[in-house]
């Protein structure tokens, strides 16, 4: 926009396939109104991430450095680095975003 245009009000909607042939999308999202620099409507602003090992249901935060959830922003969603876990393969784990 230049200057003689006003920032307008927009929402967002995400969309994502969840690789079993199911499409799956938001509602609409507004988390505020345009002002200062604009209007930001950012994926990291409505979602969190959570993680848990798919053996057990145990929380992510329980797998100690080799595994980290939700950094460096909730798009990463989670990794399990098998250099970290002493060469060891991680263990195998799930995501879940929810907003």
């Amino acid at each position: 926009n230049t200057a003689a245009q006003a920032c307008k009000d927009t929402r967002v909607r995400f969309t994502f396939d969840d690789k079993r042939g199911r499409t799956h999308q938001t509602p609409w999202l507004n988390r505020d109104n345009p002002g200062g620099s604009g209007d930001w409507e950012l994926f990291s602003n409505f979602f969190k991430v959570s993680c848990r090992f798919v053996a057990g249901g145990q929380p992510i935060t329980t797998g100690g450095a080799a595994y980290t959830c939700g950094t460096p922003d909730s798009r990463s969603g989670g990794i399990g680095q098998n250099a970290k876990n002493g060469g060891k393969l991680v263990n195998d784990f799930e995501v879940e975003f929810s907003y």
